[in-house]
């Protein structure tokens, strides 16, 4: 080989180098903690002032790593949530039993009556409900596919929703029952196309729903000369 060539081979090998932004390095050491078991489930963070003491940064650069790792991580949860429930949705319309469709039809209903008024939807109990009755219809999907290896994505996708990063919200969100009946009818009328599309919309919208209550990072105010 001429030298020329090893010298082209080389630099093919090495990437450009990028200046890394202090919050991304904050986001490393946070999932590093994650991985190794130091927060377990339902773990809350240390609160900013303490990470941001502990860690030597300012509590802006706290707030930008938090949010920088929630947003990736829901990004990433609801992408693979669209390719495998889009998936288990047509197939539950085209192999699901009267059974699969009664417990979708219960799961239904009682997150209708949760979400009937404002003050249903902020009760404690009832947020714990509705997320069960939530994570019933949509694993039952997974499990009308008749497929094991979806039916166990579904579920995976479900639980990685509650990665301990700390709480996202305290109630039901108004619109986290939209799309469920168009769903349910969908695969109640064996049609696998609008199945599969209604539940993209839905996981798409939930990504909306869940990044816009992320914490924003707090503009800082140019001090007058």
């Amino acid at each position: 080989m001429k030298a020329s060539e090893c010298e082209g081979a080389a630099g093919a090998a090495i990437g450009s180098v990028r200046a890394t932004a202090t919050y991304e390095l904050v986001v490393e050491q946070i999932r590093r903690a994650i991985f190794l078991g130091r927060f377990l489930p339902g773990d809350r963070l240390p609160a900013e002032r303490d990470l941001a003491s502990q860690m030597a940064v300012s509590r802006t650069t706290i707030r930008a790593a938090y949010r920088a790792d929630q947003g990736e991580w829901i990004d990433q949860v609801l992408d693979y949530r669209i390719a495998n429930e889009c998936a288990a949705a047509a197939l539950a319309a085209s192999r699901r039993t009267d059974r699969h469709l009664a417990r979708l039809t219960a799961a239904l209903e009682g997150m209708t009556a949760i979400c009937a008024t404002p003050a249903a939807r902020s009760v404690t109990a009832n947020v714990g409900r509705f997320f069960a009755l939530d994570a019933d219809f949509h694993l039952t999907i997974g499990q009308a596919s008749m497929n094991p290896f979806l039916s166990q994505a579904v579920e995976d996708a479900r639980a990685a929703m509650y990665r301990p990063i700390g709480k996202i919200s305290l109630d039901v969100d108004a619109s986290a029952n939209d799309h469920h009946s168009a769903i349910l009818a969908a695969i109640a009328d064996r049609n696998a196309d609008a199945a599969a599309s209604w539940m993209k919309t839905h996981i798409e919208e939930t990504r909306a729903g869940l990044l816009r209550l992320l914490p924003r990072p707090r503009r800082t105010r140019a001090r007058k000369a």
